[in-house]
């Protein structure tokens, strides 16, 4: 048997672990633990996970980062512009313990157990919060301004835009606007850099009068053009509403500003979870059952059907997702053209556009578009994941799941390596769940 000592020993300086001085790497080492051990010893291993357009992230079990897939940007955090097709030895330099990572189409925020937020990758619009549109490839040292005495409970980045739930209740938002007022302004406004204070032009729910704002937040979503929040179990929206992404009709409202949102009619249930892609939202409800609106080109809503919802002509209201017999969600998250959800047994369900394989059904067929055979959500089975999940995200034409026992799997396209699976077949999309990589050093791959 080959001497295992200084691969041990590498997996636990240069990998999850890090240079922790709790841990006596010798006695590890020399206790023949298995190289799967010792590469996340003790407990460095994933707990969520969050997919971007070409690039995906894990948080761990000690609240480190590790991000993989397309750099081009800087969105991976690594201080350069790398494409990585596996998770590196590295971990993201964010200079604090992470409580949250949420991954923009090519940008990545991270949020702090004490409130911080900060942002890296794509600047344009000043989408990362720092006042300027610069791109960067690492962590900044200064961190988000989210105005006097103010933290963050989540931050949360979106196509071409971030938003942040403050620890008063209130959110702000930063970055493209496109004059739809998805930033929550309700005036003119093309971009905004910088999340700004309290009271006029700040980028809040009706900002120019602070009393106005929306209270409460405890989520928000962040679409391509609209913007949806959580308060009091109900859901708010404000935006673009050319697809009926704020959850009324395109007849009721062409777009709606933060001050006068739009009321989505989720039959009277509590939202305890929202997500938004480009131009649909989903949430969570307290009972399990997800219910989604907007845009339903590929059955992404799960209604056998490819109507957007809600509709006066066809008459279509929101309803919940049919997810099998006995079948709720405990998570969801949505793609460009799809939606996940992890399930009450610990499986997962994909739905909508299934290019790729994005739906990790092992075949490329939509899900959730017709009632014919194989089409329905409810008649689908789980992905075949090898394991219970416990977080999901869906990407641009990816998804990822962390699973009980906090390994990774991920599905769907790969071309620039966001399946993390080393490049396998030539950087080929793949039909069905495939196993991230955990580098352990140069030349030491862990299992």
């Amino acid at each position: 048997m080959p001497n295992l000592r200084p691969i041990l020993i590498s997996c636990l300086l240069f990998a999850g672990c890090g240079q922790d001085s709790s841990i006596n790497y010798e006695e590890y080492a020399d206790a023949a633990m298995d190289l799967e051990q010792a590469c996340f010893y003790p407990g460095r291993k994933a707990v969520a996970v969050a997919a971007g357009d070409t690039h995906t992230c894990v948080r761990l079990t000690n609240n480190a980062i590790k991000c993989w897939g397309d750099g081009g940007t800087g969105q991976t955090g690594y201080g350069n512009n790398d494409q990585l097709d596996s998770a590196p030895a590295a971990q993201v330099s964010v200079a604090f313990s992470s409580l949250g990572i949420s991954t923009g189409s090519s940008h990545t925020c991270a949020l702090s157990s004490g409130g911080i937020g900060k942002c890296w990758g794509h600047g344009s619009n000043g989408k990362l919060g720092l006042g300027n549109t610069s791109p960067l490839n690492a962590p900044s040292a200064t961190a988000i301004n989210f105005g006097s005495g103010r933290t963050a409970t989540s931050v949360v980045g979106g196509i071409s835009s971030t938003c942040a739930v403050l620890d008063n209740g209130r959110v702000k938002c930063w970055g493209l606007n496109n004059n739809n007022n998805k930033l929550g302004y309700s005036g003119s406004l093309t971009q905004l850099t910088s999340p700004g204070a309290n009271g006029a032009g700040a980028a809040t729910p009706n900002g120019a009068d602070a009393t106005g704002e929306i209270t409460g937040v405890t989520a928000v979503a962040v679409g391509y053009t609209h913007t949806c929040v959580i308060t009091g179990g109900a859901v708010k929206c404000w935006g673009a509403n050319d697809t009926a992404q704020l959850g009324v009709t395109t007849e009721t409202a062409a777009s709606a500003v933060a001050s006068s949102p739009a009321t989505p009619s989720l039959g009277g249930g509590t939202a305890v979870a929202i997500v938004a892609s480009d131009r649909f939202t989903c949430a969570l409800m307290s009972g399990g059952s997800v219910m989604c609106w907007g845009l339903n080109t590929y059955g992404q809503l799960g209604m056998s059907h490819t109507n957007n919802i809600p509709s006066t002509t066809p008459a279509y209201s929101i309803a919940a997702v049919d997810l099998g017999t006995g079948l709720t969600a405990t998570a969801v998250s949505t793609g460009k053209n799809h939606t996940c959800a992890v399930l009450n047994t610990g499986g997962v369900k994909c739905w909508g556009f299934g290019a790729g394989g994005r739906l990790g059904l092992n075949n490329e067929d939509n899900v959730g578009d017709t009632a014919e055979a194989g089409h329905p959500v409810s008649s689908v089975s789980p992905i075949s994941l090898g394991g219970s999940a416990i977080s999901v995200a869906a990407g641009a034409e990816h998804s990822c799941a962390v699973l009980s026992d906090n390994s990774v799997k991920c599905w769907g396209a790969n071309a620039s390596g966001q399946l993390g699976n080393n490049g396998a077949n030539e950087y080929a999309a793949s039909l069905v769940p495939v196993a991230v990589v955990f580098s352990c050093g140069t030349g030491i791959t862990c299992p």
